[in-house]
């Protein structure tokens, strides 16, 4: 009963918080200097504080039909649109059109589908599967196109991990 009470008081305020913190970033003079050893742990304070509307019935509940078909476009159309638009434009922008269409899917997505009253459990399951996906799709990716490219998948990984299963395994165990 405590942790909903908790939970429900996060987001209901969680709106005004995100907005106040744009605008301190807007406004605020000097925070380039801010420190950036910090800039992952605040993330992982974002999406801690956005699993609040998730229970692990949700999670559990997602259609696995539906998650596929999702990451057959995200991991497929969309980068190849992104890389035939490129070629077609700017030869050269090809390779990072097509790492930008493989990019993970922000752990700030499941806090602004939480505030725009989408599913914030299909946002954490595609934002955790995509985050999975990454460290092996980029570099699988760039060695297919033959580009020579330093990738390094260990510490991509490392850090995904750190900005996206601590934040929401600590959710899940508070």
């Amino acid at each position: 009963q405590a942790r909903m009470t908790w939970a429900a008081s996060i987001e209901r305020r969680f709106s005004l918080l995100l907005l106040a913190s744009f605008g301190l970033g807007l406004l605020v003079p000097g925070l380039d200097a801010f420190p950036t050893v910090l800039v992952p742990i605040l993330l992982g304070c974002v999406l801690f504080l956005a699993c609040a509307k998730i229970r692990p019935d949700d999670l559990a509940s997602l259609a696995p039909g539906r998650v596929a078909l999702f990451f057959g476009l995200r991991f497929l159309a969309v980068p190849a649109l992104l890389v035939g638009l490129a070629l077609a434009v700017r030869p050269e922008l090809a390779l990072p059109a097509l790492v930008f269409g493989l990019l993970p899917a922000g752990v700030t997505t499941t806090a602004i589908t939480s505030i725009l009253g989408g599913n914030p459990a299909l946002s954490l399951g595609v934002t955790a599967l995509s985050t999975c996906l990454a460290p092996l799709l980029i570099p699988l990716a760039v060695s297919l196109l033959g580009v020579q490219a330093s990738v390094d998948p260990v510490s991509m990984g490392q850090s995904l991990v750190l900005l996206l299963l601590f934040p929401t395994a600590a959710w899940f165990l508070v």
